[in-house]
């Protein structure tokens, strides 16, 4: 899925679905097979991926966060997406969004060009908590003008069921958050909204130390 594709036999292996291609769709296939509900051979029966109309991924650039909301009527346990960024802009971290649960796991990795894979999956096959609200925040460092492209975006139901939302683009200037820090012994940090926080193992998220937003991790 991540473009770890140098051998043609782990790539045969791999392709679950048998549709030539590695998939956030494999991914479930995969756990499918783990979990006993379902045989390889059934996979390879799975349809390809579709076009959806009553699906939609929507973008909004917040405080240095590429937001990812989901809008659709279906039950879904995985997703893939790439993100075209401009030059000198990268994804730095992903927060997870009201519609994962625990156990869906996040991995990210820049393929070629400003181009990033994010991947979403469960090994327990979990659906999404919700069908409808944030997905991702994608926390961005560096700054470029060339604006962003959301694209290739796949939505798998445990099913092996595939669809397609359409891309999404944003044309403003991107700005990244400036600096990152590890949230402990920092002075005069405040919240977004101006409010003064403790200077002691802070949890998680975007501040203003300095005049700068920070991301504590």
């Amino acid at each position: 899925i991540m473009m770890y594709q140098d051998e043609d036999l782990y790539f045969m292996a791999a392709d679950v679905n048998g549709d030539k291609a590695i998939t956030a769709a494999d991914f479930v296939g995969v756990a499918n097979i783990g979990l006993g509900v379902a045989e390889v051979r059934a996979m390879r029966k799975a349809k390809s991926a579709e076009k959806a109309d009553d699906v939609a991924i929507t973008a909004e650039m917040q405080e240095g966060c590429l937001m990812l909301s989901l809008a659709g009527g279906r039950d879904y346990t995985a997703l893939q997406m790439d993100v075209t960024l401009p030059e000198n802009v990268k994804i730095n971290s992903v927060m997870r969004g009201e519609c994962l649960t625990g156990s869906h796991s996040i991995s990210y990795r820049e393929m070629a060009n400003g181009v990033w894979r994010v991947l979403v999956t469960s090994m327990q096959s979990d659906l999404f908590e919700r069908e409808n609200g944030e997905l991702l925040g994608l926390v961005l460092s560096g700054e470029g003008s060339e604006g962003i492209l959301v694209d290739n975006i796949q939505l798998v139901e445990p099913s092996m069921a595939t669809v397609c939302a359409s891309a999404v683009s944003i044309d403003d200037t991107v700005t990244g958050i400036e600096s990152f820090a590890d949230g402990k012994g920092a002075e005069g940090i405040y919240s977004l909204s101006g409010v003064k926080m403790a200077d002691k193992n802070m949890k998680a998220g975007i501040y203003v130390v300095g005049g700068k937003k920070v991301v504590v991790k």
